[in-house]
């Protein structure tokens, strides 16, 4: 028999150095890592030092058919293969398990897509209750999931939309990172008698209502801008990053004012996300709902919580309660448990006793705490709202957020043929700019206040290089172009303007003034007109669809050179995928393009019915993109997670007792 078969006999690892400790440990993912730090003071100094100084932020991503596939992989491998399990049979809950079997770090950040294809699929969620996968998650991790008709998912290798679930997980610096989940317009109005009706409506004609629902509608979207401003102000060196939006039902807010408004807010943050046919979203993962949190509080003790948590206890054996109990006692001295425990109850729970019983053991698990556990616990799912109609998402801020966006279209040139002109020949030679409430104004109807936004007016323009000049409108019309891109002198790339009714039916060309650029910040008191600036015309193309995404990422592939490109999200037009479309002849052309340039890395997501991201653009070649966005259609909007890598190479930690001392001191106020 080896010897290595008595636990005796094994080399214990607390006498290696805290360098190889660091290799041991990096080899471990966050259940074993979990383990480890409960064994002593100094493990838990070094797994901190791992996620926090080391790992950083990491990601891990898998689809319900790539995590099918791993099962099968691990049980053939101990011949104990039954059979293929198909995608349709791997739920939820079973994919959190497995991705979260390749962290080193709890994860901060949950996204969840799900399906609502089928049987398997649903709008409440897919083939099981939320809480299944929501109780795997740490309590503070933020939880963003979408329904979609389609996943789009490139993980284990594989690219596919066959999936019913998919998952990316991620970990950031808890110390540097700020979340806020949201949900806004749902329309539901608490005010309201059975009848319907509303008090505000004086004449019956609906139109006080409809004054009342957009003065409701304001206020909603100024209380969320008012709860981020509270959240940045409130975190030191804290600004808003990315903020993830979904759009899903009857909204009873205008998408566009939303971001609009949110976005000049915050002009240097990404916002991105899509429409989606709802979803869920973790309230108060973070402790931003106030007052769902003191309702909870309320509720620890309550007989009913305590009652569910007899009910719960009362299943398990007295061996697996004394081991319960000898857990939370070292949780609660050593700062991470309940820090409300009654001092008398920890100090004289003697489980020595051989003639203890069950009864009391269930009671002295209650004192530690765990009837709060299974009250405010996320087994219940008590914190993941379901959303049907709405705008909802999650706002991350903070210096620990790597976090950039890159935008796709596809548009070809109607003037050079080109996907991604750099320059064109014509420019604007007469322009002037109309602000709201001007005569002349597309929206303008005898209010001052009416519209808004400013507009660019383009009269003329000019060949550079033959001299001829004509009138705007003849230009488009003669072009037949579905976009006009404009490019100011020493910009990088066109900014891409749908031409709608609006933007030629005074007779003259009108583009909306895009939402305030980060780079613009300083002159959002002066619009600079448009003459002098390069104009180009360019119409949708499937094979510039194509193009434009590989040039994009090849692209990417040059900037990331030197970095760690963990995961990545996507929310592509369903016009682009998953099938092939009346434009796109090639099926899920964004993920295949994708997994031809980065095939190891993941990218999850969903084909929306609207992409929300910046404003695609032709031509730029610096494609990380942030401000600026607006919901937008026929676009591909990628989130990217990019960090330095890391050189173990001269990494070195002082893990002496001075220093463990002194962590554990700043980590619950006390010498431990």
């Amino acid at each position: 028999m080896s010897s290595y078969s008595s636990p005796e006999a094994m080399f214990p690892l607390n006498e290696l150095p805290p360098d190889e400790l660091l290799l041991v440990f990096l080899n471990l993912n966050v259940f074993d890592l979990s383990n480890a730090a409960r064994t002593s003071k100094r493990f838990l100094y070094l797994v901190h030092t791992v996620q926090t100084r080391i790992v950083g932020t990491e990601c891990s991503a898998l689809s319900e058919k790539a995590a099918a596939l791993e099962v099968n992989r691990d049980e053939r491998k101990k011949q104990a293969y039954r059979g293929a399990k198909r995608a349709g049979n791997y739920r939820p809950a079973a994919v959190v398990r497995r991705a979260l079997e390749r962290m080193r770090a709890p994860p901060s950040l949950a996204f969840l897509f799900h399906t609502t294809r089928g049987d398997r699929g649903g709008t409440s969620w897919y083939q099981e209750p939320p809480s299944a996968a929501e109780s795997l998650l740490p309590r503070d991790c933020a939880i963003l999931s979408a329904a979609c008709p389609d996943v789009q998912a490139n993980s284990g290798g594989l690219v596919e939309s066959e999936s019913g679930v998919g998952v990316l997980l991620a970990s950031f610096d808890r110390d540097r990172t700020t979340f806020l989940p949201f949900h806004i317009g749902s329309g539901v109005d608490d005010d309201s008698d059975e009848s319907g009706s509303n008090s505000s409506s004086d004449d019956g004609s609906g139109r006080e209502d409809e004054q009342s629902k957009r003065r409701k509608g304001s206020d909603e979207i100024q209380q969320l801008i008012d709860r981020l401003d509270d959240a940045k102000s409130a975190t030191a060196d804290s600004c808003w990053k990315i903020i993830f939006v979904y759009v899903s039902g009857s909204t009873t807010l205008d998408p566009d004012t939303v971001l609009a408004r949110v976005q000049d807010a915050n002009p240097n943050c990404i916002i991105a996300g899509g429409v989606s046919s709802g979803g869920h979203v973790r309230l108060s993962s973070s402790g931003q709902d106030d007052d769902a949190e003191q309702s909870g509080d309320e509720q620890k003790r309550s007989p009913e919580s305590i009652a569910k948590a007899k009910k719960v206890l009362g299943k398990r054996t007295v061996r697996q309660l004394r081991v319960l109990i000898t857990k939370m006692i070292e949780r609660a001295r050593s700062g991470k448990g309940e820090s409300n425990i009654d001092e008398f109850v920890l100090n004289n729970i003697d489980l020595t006793k051989e003639d203890i019983s069950k009864e009391s053991l269930v009671d002295f698990a209650i004192s530690l705490g765990f009837g709060q556990q299974i009250s405010a616990s996320p087994h219940d799912g008590i914190d993941l709202k379901h959303v049907e109609s709405g705008i909802f998402g999650v706002a991350i801020g903070g210096d620990g957020v790597p976090v950039s966006a890159v935008v796709s279209r596809g548009c070809r040139s109607v003037i050079s043929g080109d996907v991604a002109p750099q320059a064109s020949t014509w420019t604007v030679s007469d322009a002037a700019v109309l602000r709201p409430g001007q005569v002349g104004h597309p929206f303008y109807r005898g209010d001052p206040a009416g519209g808004n936004e400013s507009f660019h007016v383009i009269n003329r323009v000019k060949n550079r290089e033959t001299g001829e000049e004509m009138d705007s409108i003849d230009f488009v019309l003669q072009n037949r172009a579905e976009f006009v891109g404009m490019k100011r002198n020493g910009g990088d790339g066109f900014d891409l303007t749908m031409l709608q009714s609006y933007n030629v039916a005074t007779g003259q060309l009108m583009l909306i003034e895009m939402a305030t650029r980060p780079d613009d910040a300083a002159h959002r008191g002066e619009i600079r007109d448009h003459r002098g600036s390069q104009i180009d015309l360019f119409n949708l193309d499937g094979q510039a669809c194509i193009e434009d995404v590989g040039i994009k990422l090849e692209r990417l592939k040059e900037l990331v050179a030197g970095k760690r490109l963990l995961a990545g999200l996507m929310f592509s037009c369903n016009g682009r995928g998953p099938g092939k479309s009346f434009l796109i002849n090639e099926e899920m052309c964004d993920a295949n393009a994708w997994h031809n340039r980065f095939p190891s890395v993941p990218l999850l997501g969903f084909y929306a019915g609207g992409e929300i991201g910046p404003r695609a653009m032709a031509g730029n070649m610096d494609i990380f993109q942030r401000g600026n966005s607006s919901l937008q259609g026929f676009t591909a909007v990628f989130v990217l997670f990019v960090v330095p890598k890391i050189e173990m190479g001269g990494f070195s930690i002082d893990d002496g007792p001075e220093n463990v001392d002194e962590f554990m001191r700043e980590r619950k106020g006390s010498c431990a």
